[in-house]
């Protein structure tokens, strides 16, 4: 047996139906009512994991979108660290 489907016509903001709209004309094209549905069943699973499980996956995400950056700051406090030790001790070198 099918899935059973009804007409419903809901009354969305024109805005909010233009982002939609040009979401898939930038994915080069689909359907921005099936993707309306899928951001939808997107947020309901989000409202059955747990808020640490969202979280987590929350940072990794960030973490992964700018890993040169992190380790740029890294390289950057060890450096630091180094002058300040070179300063506090008088001795000369590069970093």
């Amino acid at each position: 047996m099918g899935e059973l489907r009804f007409e419903w016509d809901p009354r969305l903001d024109d805005e909010v139906l233009d982002w939609f709209r040009s979401r898939v004309e930038t994915a080069g094209g689909g359907n921005y009512q099936t993707l309306i549905n899928d951001t939808l069943r997107q947020i309901i699973g989000w409202e059955r994991e747990p808020l640490e499980t969202v979280v987590r996956r929350v940072v990794r995400d960030e973490l992964r979108r700018q890993p040169a950056r992190r380790r740029a700051g890294r390289r950057h406090r060890r450096e630091f660290s180094h002058r300040l030790v070179l300063q506090r001790t008088g001795a000369r070198g590069s970093v």
